[in-house]
């Protein structure tokens, strides 16, 4: 037998022992594309309903499994109780029974995740993925474009997503499970500590605001969690990582003026002048105002998910912003609380105080095992975080982010259970 040929044996079988969590962990490096990324989701959405015809008590009798369909129906549910008077029946179908697939998705990795060897190399791959992002938008900011010659525009580094900004929402929303696989591998290598500079850099070059805001509680939850379980060694840690971040941050800004600017007008925020609060949100309270007049309007169930942009004009105030201006208003409300109440009304607002009040009890519970899904977790809050005020919660970019990351956080629970 030629080398060749043992060379192409042994590939083939290592791709059969490890096809399974290379398939899940092939999601994160398409969230860079367009749409891409569903590829991989479908063809496991596929497998998941083969495993629940093959086994359907374990969808009721096997905790991570049951917490999963429950942490769905929440969701989904309401996006159901929205479809009969949607305002475009159409629009919001295909929303809604499409978004069928991610629970499937979820069985897959769930049933893959029983492995904690493949959580392991799933966490690993992401560490490796979150890395090439950051590196690559480095190059692209210091040498006007990155590895792909995608072109820098000062103020917003877009990296590897370009031409879409969605870099720094991507690494905010990874950046506890990334921070915590650098802690658990910086015993004797210090060193390693300067990846979480990088990635501090990179989402703070990103330009985004509501990235800035998600990094920020996903980090205070995990420095709040080191303080739990070690306060003695976790204090010391958390002093220097904040003077080493604030430290950069005054580097970047005093020498980078786009940056400074943009961090200039975010402070609006705080002025407790309306006129700077609305410029500093990027001239969110039209948006926000619309969505409470559609609010109180369809207050049960909604104008239907993805239904938003087709009602605008209908609610707004005469001086909206955008109407003003001729255009047709917003695809969505920019605030995930704002979009479930216009959405899918008080039933989805129910719905996602329920899917909370879950996904804090299974925090909880993974906080006193000290197992791996926490920073899982934490991922998966942050990118259900109701504050969030950035891509639509019903599209299916977001979508795809984070039910791809609460099956991995369920599934690492479940890995970690099933060890113990």
């Amino acid at each position: 037998m030629s080398a060749s040929n043992v060379t192409a044996e042994t590939a083939g079988a290592w791709l059969r022992a490890n096809w399974a969590w290379l398939l899940v962990a092939s999601t994160l490096p398409l969230f860079v594309t367009a749409t891409l990324f569903n590829v991989p989701l479908w063809i496991m959405a596929v497998a998941g309903l083969w495993y629940a015809a093959r086994e359907p008590r374990a969808l009721i009798r096997e905790p991570s499994v049951a917490l999963f369909g429950i942490l769905f129906l929440c969701i989904w549910l309401p996006m159901l109780t929205a479809l009969p008077d949607a305002v475009q029946p159409a629009r919001a179908a295909r929303t809604v029974l499409p978004h069928l697939h991610f629970y499937f998705a979820g069985l897959f990795i769930l049933h893959v995740l029983r492995d904690e060897r493949a959580l392991i190399r799933i966490e690993w791959f992401v560490f490796a993925i979150v890395t090439i992002w950051c590196v690559d938008a480095l190059i692209q900011f210091m040498a006007g474009a990155n590895l792909l010659g995608y072109p820098y525009r000062p103020g917003q580094v877009s990296g590897l997503f370009h031409p879409k900004l969605r870099l720094g929402h991507a690494l905010a929303v990874l950046a506890p499970l990334y921070l915590d696989l650098i802690r658990r591998a910086a015993p004797g290598r210090p060193w390693l500590w300067l990846f979480a500079l990088l990635l501090a850099a990179v989402i703070l070059l990103s330009g985004k605001r509501v990235a800035w805001i998600m990094a920020f509680a996903g980090v205070a939850a995990w420095a709040a969690v080191l303080l739990f379980r070690a306060p003695r060694l976790a204090w010391g840690r958390i002093a220097a990582g904040t003077l080493a971040a604030t430290i950069l941050l005054g580097v970047v800004a005093a020498t980078h003026e786009p940056l400074a600017r943009r961090i200039e007008v975010s402070l609006g925020v705080f002025s407790g002048d309306l006129k700077q609060f609305d410029r500093a949100t990027a001239r969110r309270l039209s948006v926000w105002n619309t969505a409470l007049a559609m609010s109180r309007e369809h207050w049960l169930n909604g104008v239907g998910p993805r239904g938003f942009r087709y009602a605008y004009r209908e609610h707004a105030a005469p001086d909206d912003f955008f109407i003003r201006r001729g255009r047709g208003g917003q695809t969505h409300p920019h605030q995930m609380l704002l979009e479930i109440a216009a959405e899918t009304g008080g039933i989805g607002l129910l719905g996602i105080a329920a899917f909370w009040w879950l996904l804090l009890r299974r925090g909880a519970a993974a906080l006193d095992s000290g197992g791996r899904a926490l920073p899982w977790i934490l991922c998966a809050g942050v990118g259900f975080l109701p504050l969030n005020a950035h891509l639509a919660f019903y599209g299916s970019y977001w979508s795809s982010v984070i039910w791809w990351l609460l099956a991995c956080a369920i599934g690492a629970a479940g890995a970690r259970t099933a060890r113990a």
